[in-house]
């Protein structure tokens, strides 16, 4: 998949880890497990990061209805401060 994976609508420091963005991403999309991003900032700067794509996990929407399961992988981003990232980037993959 190349092109743009997600408008950042929020995003969670985990200390150590690095920065989980909001939204997850479908299953359907087909990502490598690490990849190179490009962050375009509201301020229209670009920057480059090193971005992970942990196995998937399932979001339960309601546990009395099984077709409501649906796997989502997250962005994870390294290396980056939380700050760096405003609500707005796009986030790209090339």
């Amino acid at each position: 998949m190349n092109g743009i994976l997600l408008i950042v609508e929020d995003r969670f420091q985990i200390n150590g880890r690095g920065i989980i963005l909001a939204p997850s991403l479908p299953l359907t999309y087909k990502l490598p497990k690490s990849a190179i991003v490009t962050l375009k900032l509201p301020d229209l700067s670009v920057l480059k990061v090193e971005a992970d794509f942990p196995i998937p996990f399932i979001r339960i929407t309601d546990p009395q209805l099984l077709s409501q399961y649906r796997g989502e992988y997250v962005c994870m981003l390294k290396n980056i401060d939380k700050e760096a990232v405003p609500v707005g980037t796009e986030v790209w993959l090339d």
